[in-house]
């Protein structure tokens, strides 16, 4: 997936095409279901969460139990918007109240970001390693995450930039790293992040949803959806420098 292909970007550019369709369900539906790959692995990612925290039933429910009932509801509803901005911003309120009546709130665990420069070279590995087969497919659903219709996304250091202030840290990292070392770390770091935060990450960098569009998504304003994202930035940010500062 190239980075300006976001569901954001995708759902602007074929505005046209889909209100032209609005009352001819069966082309509104195959004109919608481009944008399928994005929404796939967004679900995925929500639900692989929930499944390892055991907040969901592993065999209960598929990625298209989700992506189905969004479709139906995005072609009765299409009529009512006159904008892609509008448009976008009910059609992933939708998506997450379809997803947040399924799934139960995780707890958060705040030890591990307390802990976080007290972690062992030894002891970061093994989260690692620990997150990345649960995560991986042992049991998690392995055959949607094999799926080949599914954008191949890999968090990138420029996920976690913020603004100038880190760009020399960024570099340094993308010496020091591998593309695979990098989007392994963020997506453990992810993946720990307290529930809001983890959406609101994951809307701005899977979906490319604006800090405006995220503000009315999550009724809340611009300043606190920027702050929100500063902090999971400098907290990732963080954590490199601890796990990686002495190793070669």
């Amino acid at each position: 997936m190239k980075r300006n292909d976001t569901l954001n970007v995708l759902i602007k550019n074929s505005w046209n095409t889909i209100v032209k369709y609005k009352d001819e369900k069966n082309k509104f539906n195959e004109e919608f279901m481009q944008f399928a790959p994005e929404l796939k692995r967004y679900i995925l990612t929500r639900l692989k969460t929930s499944i390892k925290n055991e907040n969901l039933p592993k065999d209960k429910y598929k990625v298209d139990d989700f992506l189905d009932q969004l479709f139906i509801k995005a072609y009765d509803n299409i009529k009512r918007f006159d904008s892609s901005e509008a448009y976008y911003i009910w059609l992933i309120q939708e998506l997450d109240e379809l997803l947040e009546d399924t799934t139960i709130e995780e707890e958060f665990n705040d030890f591990f970001f307390q802990n976080i420069e007290n972690y062992t070279h030894k002891e970061w590995d093994a989260m690692q390693e620990e997150y990345s087969i649960d995560a991986g497919g042992d049991y998690v659903m392995i055959e949607e995450l094999d799926d080949s219709s599914y954008p191949n996304y890999k968090y990138e250091l420029p996920d976690i930039l913020i603004e100038n202030s880190s760009e020399k840290l960024i570099n340094e990292l993308s010496d020091k790293l591998s593309s695979q070392q990098i989007h392994q770390h963020i997506d453990l770091m992810v993946y720990n992040l307290p529930s809001y935060q983890r959406e609101i990450f994951n809307h701005s960098v899977l979906l490319g949803t604006s800090v405006f569009q995220l503000a009315q998504i999550k009724s809340s304003n611009i300043i606190e959806i920027e702050s929100v994202l500063k902090t999971i930035r400098m907290t990732i940010l963080k954590s490199f420098t601890a796990r990686f500062k002495n190793s070669h």
